[in-house]
């Protein structure tokens, strides 16, 4: 298929052909081409031939789309067959072709087959990266050192299918033992019959060689270099809750797995730092991102979750520091967006700064596990693991919604000051970890909602909607929507100096506080 060039702004023309070297066609003969249960002649019809309706179905298809169909053909020498077809833009959808960001990676492929030596390079190359190709696969790791001794290391190894799996694995390894060598991604193409011996290790990525399609060979090499999300495919319903110890953080970062939060709200550090040790993963936690910035220089992060409005440096700017310290090549850091507002805007603003993902707060523990599942390495090790059932979870949240509202607790006018709902979406079933979040809560919230009364008596619509932003995000992630929805209210209020709303909601603050505190202080 080819574009046709058109002078329509909102279409794009393409043209499909499908080239027969066979035969040919008489030209007398082509026009019964398209003709419901017609062939160029009997003989043809039982030599070559099939019922008649191929072409007319073709024919009718095309003039339903709007477009043209044909035929050009030599006798003797075989046809032409193209349909021209004009697509209407779909402004609204973005799309994202089978290439990937590859610019400035410098490849090894080992390849035994010669065609796919030839063929493999033409693939990456298109995509910007500088590719070295090798036919024997006991050459990789001197190729590897060599490289390293003239200052163009390799980031990515490609392994064809060409050889036994288990040659493939050992040659990995044998690779990974090599200190120098530790920033090194790996491609592994394989045999489907083997997917179930593939080894999980550190730094690998699989692709499929029956048979080794282009976009998926493409897509690999961009995941393998964190360029890109593979897919993943897994029980969301079961997630594994570590049970054992965690790992120390040298351990995690030693196997490439510790996370890097960029959060200067305290209550967002303490929820989202248990739903990470829940999950099994160690973190190092940033007050801003200048900190963050420091850490990312200072230690190997395997993926950084990051607020995007933080004092000193905000989310944009670190990721905009960290996307400038990788234009001289090498692989893409994987950062994901956490952020109160899931606005059209605020999203298109975090890919625009270079952001690779987006959560809303409160992370949700289903969508945390899944954007950790495709970003980096599930946990490894020696790690006791119960499951967080979020299905059950879901099926009691209304009953028990209904037992913390009938008044059983014996406490009044605190009736949905906390929804069970939205912890049970981030835990699951554990009331122990429910009561220290919200204990937790208490002082920061006051304190908030301090700032939020100084800045209202200060007649300050800035310093209104500061404050409340903070709050609203900490209410927001242990489920007080009533005080969160308020804070809401005030911020947006406070960023169009609107004064009529301000006063009008500012009074409710302290009473909606003090209803949260009461209902945390009865647990």
């Amino acid at each position: 298929a080819d574009k046709v060039p058109s002078e329509a702004e909102d279409k794009v023309t393409v043209r499909f052909q499908v080239i027969d070297e066979g035969i040919g066609i008489p030209e007398e003969a082509q026009a019964k081409l398209f003709q419901a249960f017609s062939q160029v002649e009997a003989s043809t019809t039982r030599r070559f031939g099939g019922t008649g309706l191929g072409l007319s179905i073709c024919q009718r298809l095309t003039e339903l789309m709007e477009g043209e169909i044909g035929v050009e053909s030599v006798p003797g020498e075989g046809s032409i067959f193209s349909a021209t077809i004009a697509f209407k833009i779909d402004e609204e959808q973005t799309f994202t072709s089978d290439g990937h960001d590859l610019d400035g990676l410098n490849i090894l492929l080992a390849f035994r087959d010669d065609d796919m030596r030839a063929l493999a390079p033409r693939y990456l190359e298109h995509w910007k990266a500088r590719v070295t190709t090798v036919a024997d696969i006991d050459k990789t790791t001197r190729l590897a050192l060599e490289a390293i001794e003239n200052g163009s290391p390799f980031d990515i190894i490609c392994l064809g299918s060409g050889w036994p799996f288990d040659q493939q694995i050992d040659c990995v390894q044998s690779l990974q033992a090599e200190t120098s060598l530790s920033s090194t991604r790996y491609v592994v193409a394989c045999r489907s019959r083997v997917k179930a011996e593939r080894k999980d290790m550190a730094n690998t990525v699989y692709v499929d060689a029956d048979p080794l399609r282009r976009a998926d060979f493409i897509k690999s090499v961009a995941v393998a270099a964190g360029r890109a999300s593979p897919d993943v495919e897994y029980d969301e319903s079961e997630i594994p809750r570590n049970t054992g110890d965690l790992p120390s953080v040298a351990e995690a970062e030693a196997m490439g797995q510790l996370i890097l939060l960029a959060e200067d709200n305290l209550t967002n550090q303490d929820v989202i730092r248990r739903q990470l040790n829940m999950l099994g993963y160690t973190m190092e936690i940033a007050n801003d991102g200048k900190e963050a910035l420091e850490l990312f220089n200072a230690k190997s992060f395997a993926i950084l979750l990051t607020d995007c409005h933080m004092p000193n440096m905000d989310g944009f700017e670190l990721t905009q520091s960290i996307r400038e310290s990788e234009q001289d090549g090498g692989s893409r850091f994987p950062i994901v967006a956490i952020t109160a507002s899931v606005m059209k805007e605020e999203v298109d603003r975090c890919f625009a700064a270079g952001m690779d993902d987006c959560l809303a707060k409160p992370l949700e523990m289903k969508k945390l596990n899944a954007t950790l599942r495709k970003w980096m390495p599930a946990p490894v090790g020696g790690v006791a693991e119960a499951v967080i059932d979020l299905d059950m979870a879901s099926a009691t949240e209304k009953s028990e919604s209904e037992r913390n509202s009938d008044g059983a607790d014996g406490v009044d006018g605190v009736d949905g000051a906390i929804d069970p709902a939205a912890l049970k979406s981030m835990f699951g079933d554990d009331d122990a970890t429910f009561k220290e979040i919200l204990k937790g809560f208490i002082d920061p919230a006051v304190s908030d909602a301090g700032d939020i009364e100084s800045a209202f008596a200060d007649r300050s619509a800035d310093g209104v909607a500061k404050a409340a932003h903070k709050l609203k995000s900490s209410a927001r992630s242990v489920g007080a929507n009533e005080l969160a929805d308020l804070c809401q209210d005030l911020e947006m209020a406070g960023k169009a100096a609107d004064w009529g709303e301000i006063d009008n909601s500012a009074p409710r603050l302290a009473s909606v506080v003090q209803r949260v505190v009461a209902y945390i202080d009865r647990l």
